[in-house]
């Protein structure tokens, strides 16, 4: 961690509470954050995310950690991601019980699925698209060139503004000091080609693909692969959304179909 982030540990009896924050934010300020309910973005059953004023409170039991320590080791590296503010973690007789990551909110943002069927609405120049995704490429080649690499790189983990600014989210998902293999990369190529690949043809995507390629890398072989996975994947979501539709008309107390 850096030296302007300081490192506080708060114990009272049996309960303790660890704080990391960055210099300017008072540890006053992240309790008063905690204590507000704000306004719910996300749930699920790991975690609950809450807009609290110009901040995000994501807290839950899951990989916050794994968030700070992501947000850090990409600001250094001049990637553009919301500022962390403060890590805390809640144990109880040494175990950890819960945790939350405090970051700066990123305001009047949509995801870069959003944006790009903004620009196909706009009937967008194909020379304007092919810069657009140039711009994703280029952030996705600084992120893999910076040592770490998103398990989550579909298009909803990316948000801009107006389609020249991009930050990443969901940092919890960042991989750090791990070598970015080929079926890593297979596997970040499918999120983003399953993302934009019913707004765009292949004309459009399989250069913006080639552009987060090592230059020997056979692009017909390569596009085969990332065609057919994504297709699996797609399939697999098809069947995710049917059995929660069925679930959602089954209601909670009546018992499921033998």
């Amino acid at each position: 961690m850096e030296n302007d982030v300081r490192l506080e540990v708060v114990r009272q009896g049996l309960h303790t509470m660890r704080i990391e924050r960055r210099a300017e934010m008072p540890v006053r300020a992240v309790l008063d954050l905690l204590k507000t309910k704000g306004a719910l973005l996300k749930q699920s059953k790991k975690a609950e995310t809450t807009l609290v004023g110009p901040f995000v409170v994501k807290r839950g039991r899951g990989r916050n950690r794994r968030a700070w320590a992501a947000s850090w080791h990409l600001e250094r590296a001049q990637i553009p991601v919301a500022a962390a503010y403060a890590y805390v973690e809640h144990a109880w007789l040494g175990f950890v019980t819960g945790n939350a990551f405090l970051s700066a909110a990123l305001v009047a943002c949509c995801t870069v699925e959003e944006h790009a069927a903004k620009l196909v609405r706009g009937k967008t120049d194909s020379n304007d698209v092919a810069e657009y995704l140039a711009r994703i490429a280029a952030l996705v080649n600084r992120l893999t060139e910076s040592g770490a690499h998103h398990a989550d790189l579909s298009g909803k983990n990316i948000l801009t503004r107006d389609g020249l600014q991009f930050w990443l989210i969901d940092l919890d998902s960042v991989v750090m000091g791990k070598p970015y293999t080929d079926r890593l990369r297979l596997k970040n190529h499918v999120q983003l080609y399953d993302s934009f690949c019913d707004l765009w043809g292949d004309d459009v995507l399989v250069p913006f693909l080639q552009a987060m390629l090592p230059p020997e890398t056979d692009i017909a072989r390569w596009m085969e692969q990332v065609r057919k996975r994504q297709l699996q994947r797609r399939l697999r979501t098809v069947r995710a959304w049917a059995i929660e539709r069925e679930r959602s008309e089954r209601g909670p107390n009546r018992p499921t179909p033998a």
